[in-house]
């Protein structure tokens, strides 16, 4: 009888042990879960967006600047950037190691960011392609509201010839022949410190610098719109 009570008195023993475990466990779980969620929350917060720059398409429009200009049938068009004015000359300041100051054309700076990573096509004018030359007369036509020749060789025959690279300021066309000869094949718009935009046909539209190699190899001649002061450039 007395062994009996004692197997009876380990068995409601061991139960309790058990509950009161489960309970401990489940306790210190649901802790460590509510603690972990905290941090996460915590580092979300502390996530910040910097230079008042936007990274994702879907937010075009969102704080952006926008500007008017003049398409080829005589219409405005509305060009909005997914930057602010200040977030433009931050990343085009960036891009060609200058001071944001010295980033003063909106118009310019908003139309290359429109076109950025457009790609290359041989004759094409639009957004789904565009080549060398047609890049060029849109950039001049809807930024200057100047209407250029639509070929590469047009251009430079009609261009104040510009031969010391270090008198080209921003707007001047830069030419090249990337072919076999030393014929003009290649045109491109001059920014600022050696940095110029061009539809290239690998990259498509991109800023490139007049001392990478392939560039500088292939360099022409600079060329300047002719009774085209700074000012008058500056101002359209």
């Amino acid at each position: 009888m007395n062994c009996s009570k004692e197997l009876y008195v380990f068995f409601v023993a061991s139960v309790a042990c058990c509950l009161i475990g489960c309970s401990v466990s489940h306790s210190v779980s649901h802790a460590e879960k509510r603690s972990s969620t905290q941090q996460r929350r915590s580092s979300t917060a502390s996530l910040q967006f910097i230079d008042d720059i936007h990274l994702y398409p879907e937010q075009r429009g969102s704080t952006a600047s926008s500007s008017n200009h003049r398409t080829d049938d005589g219409e405005d068009r509305t060009y909005t950037s997914p930057l602010t004015a200040t977030g433009l000359q931050q990343k085009y300041a960036r891009l060609l190691q200058v001071s944001p100051a010295l980033i003063r054309n909106l118009a310019l700076y908003q139309f290359i960011d429109n076109w950025l990573g457009t790609p290359y096509k041989y004759g094409g004018d639009d957004e789904q392609g565009i080549d060398c030359s047609a890049f060029v007369q849109r950039l001049y036509d809807e930024v200057y509201h100047i209407r250029l020749d639509r070929t590469a060789l047009g251009l430079y025959r009609i261009m104040d010839l510009i031969r010391n690279q270090a008198d080209l300021r921003e707007g001047d066309l830069v030419f090249f022949h990337t072919g076999r000869g030393k014929h003009i094949n290649h045109v491109g718009v001059y920014l600022q410190n050696r940095y110029f935009v061009q539809a290239s046909t690998s990259n498509g539209v991109i800023i490139s610098n007049l001392d990478e190699p392939y560039w500088k190899q292939h360099y022409a001649v600079g060329g300047r719109i002719q009774a085209t002061d700074r000012e008058d450039m500056a101002g359209r």
